[in-house]
């Protein structure tokens, strides 16, 4: 029995969603939620348990899985723009000249510790948007983390670090950790995951942790000058992993939220203003 996302491939995806109608993607939270607690409840109560991709469990699963995609692609521009925003208005052109900072002593130095783990944060959601539209959804369920997972056989609900240890044969605790070894892994197994550069995300990680422990508490502040060129290095890598988001719910779907115009916007500044892409 496979455990991975099935369909495969986005044309297929779409095919496996056309009976969707695209108003229940604009519906609530509240009411997606609703209809997905019965199957939720039941494939997490039964390990072995399996619903059937004809029964109407799964058709909101389905629904839940592009909404789900919608929800942290929109999280991803969000904190993409926040980050955008910061790094413009500490620039030397506009840093006390057309803004004036609210504290006189903080400047744009001290700004590495919120903008780099704003972009990761940005690339973990852009991620996980892109594995729900597979049909591998995160969720967490009474305060455990599940893999609810769209198989060949029907949807499945897997405790995540079990998911990864049989699929992968990994065992890997953190949930940012999980995500991340559950996209590439999957992409190892021929899952057509858009492809991403795992060493430059790997860095991005490991430079989020640096800034966001050290530098915000106040450890090892000499870091700070040194990092501080580093947002513009990884701007790249998280745009590109937001664009391929928006590619996936667009074939597979549809963005509902309308990220993807705010994000065309954020882009064409990015390109000439800031000249980061």
């Amino acid at each position: 029995m496979s455990l991975l996302p099935w369909p495969a491939n986005p044309a297929d995806i779409h095919k496996t969603l056309k009976e969707i109608d695209e108003h229940l993607l604009l519906g609530s939270e509240k009411f997606i939620r609703q209809q997905i607690a019965k199957p939720v409840n039941y494939l997490v109560s039964n390990p072995s348990a399996c619903c059937d991709l004809s029964s109407q469990e799964s058709f909101w699963l389905n629904v839940y899985s592009i909404f789900n995609a919608n929800q942290q692609l929109n999280e991803a521009c969000n904190k993409m723009w926040a980050a955008a925003e910061l790094a413009n208005i500490t620039r030397d052109a506009i840093w006390k000249k057309k803004y004036v900072p609210i504290g006189p002593e903080f400047g744009g130095i001290f700004m590495t510790g919120t903008l780099i783990p704003t972009l990761y944060y940005a690339q973990i959601s852009a991620m996980i948007s892109i594995l729900s539209s597979f049909g591998c959804i995160p969720i967490l369920v009474r305060g455990t983390p599940f893999y609810f997972v769209r198989t060949k056989s029907g949807w499945r609900a897997i405790i995540r670090r079990h998911y990864i240890k049989t699929v992968f044969s990994k065992k890997i605790k953190g949930w940012h950790e999980q995500i991340i070894a559950t996209y590439f892994g999957l992409i190892y197994r021929k899952v057509a995951l858009p492809k991403l550069p795992a060493k430059k995300i790997a860095k991005l990680k490991d430079m989020r942790n640096e800034v966001h422990y050290n530098v915000l508490g106040d450890l090892k502040m000499w870091r700070v000058p040194k990092r501080h060129q580093a947002y513009g290095e990884f701007v790249p890598v998280v745009d590109r992993t937001i664009v391929a988001s928006i590619a996936i719910l667009n074939e597979i779907k549809k963005v509902t939220t309308k990220c993807d115009q705010r994000y065309a916007t954020l882009r064409q500044a990015l390109q000439s203003q800031l000249k980061l892409l």
